[in-house]
């Protein structure tokens, strides 16, 4: 998407030159396999199951190009504004700024919020855009289908686009965005189970990852395939408790990492 160019402007009024976060102040950015582990880390810890952390996680990669492209853990793109430049103590918040793009009708600079990590991002993004909806009081807002949907297992990512979380050229030919949320999904299921299954989450589908496959196939009463079938998948992701801490996230062995690059996408 084009992007504007020429010098970045000031920022407005309401927000403190100090409190901004530049690029040459940011940490280290964290791997591919790292950025998917501990965002479903955080967010099973904050109470979603793993289906919910998938379409949260996949729509976090689809803003930040798989974790490469975001500053101050800012992973959706999330403007301040007047109205929201200020913490709940009064405090103002740190922020950021961007060229914007030209053809989602964003300004020439565009000013973000800046969090303090990625669990909090995340935190304030599902209070924010799949609010849990109160049975005793009447529905307010943007986001409340969106929240009612995601809180009851239903599809919820088509709801967010209608309420306008991604502008109204994408509520308008929604197609892409949802299909591509979709195909992104699939790859974070090849990575997630990798991981469950010890060998490194690369989305490579080589030998190691079908080895360590038919062994879990074998010791569970599946299916041999050495493939991540349905059944396989809903016994991985399903019939095991899943952890929200992260010291599961790193210690997988180098050893079994998978040479032979093959298609990252779920057996037929």
């Amino acid at each position: 998407m084009e992007k504007w160019t020429g010098p970045m402007q000031a920022p407005p009024f309401w927000l403190v030159p100090a409190l901004e976060v530049t690029e040459d102040s940011e940490p280290p950015k964290m791997s591919r396999s790292e950025f998917i582990l501990r965002c479903i880390a955080a967010l099973l810890s904050l109470g979603c199951d793993i289906d919910q952390a998938f379409g949260v996680v996949a729509n976090a990669i689809n803003e930040t190009g798989w974790g490469r492209f975001y500053r101050a853990f800012n992973l959706g793109g999330w403007k301040i504004w007047k109205f929201s430049s200020t913490n709940a103590d009064g405090t103002p918040r740190r922020w950021w700024r961007a060229l914007g793009n030209k053809g989602s009708g964003d300004p020439q600079t565009c000013f973000y919020r800046a969090f303090a990590s990625l669990e909090e991002f995340l935190s304030e993004w599902l209070k924010t855009f799949v609010p849990k909806v109160n049975p005793g009081k009447k529905p307010n807002g943007r986001y409340w289908k969106t929240g009612q949907q995601f809180w009851t297992g239903e599809e919820w990512f088509d709801d967010l686009i209608e309420a306008g979380y991604k502008g109204d050229v994408t509520k308008a030919h929604p197609r892409g965005s949802i299909e591509s949320h979709h195909q992104i999904i699939k790859t974070l299921t090849v990575v997630y189970c990798q991981h469950l299954l010890g060998v490194v989450p690369d989305g490579k589908w080589g030998q190691k990852s079908r080895n360590a496959c038919s062994a879990y196939q074998l010791a569970n009463g599946l299916t041999l395939t050495g493939k991540l079938s349905e059944q396989t998948v809903d016994a991985l992701l399903h019939g095991v408790k899943h952890t929200s801490t992260l010291a599961t996230v790193t210690p997988l062995l180098a050893m079994n990492h998978d040479d032979e690059v093959m298609e990252m996408e779920l057996a037929a």
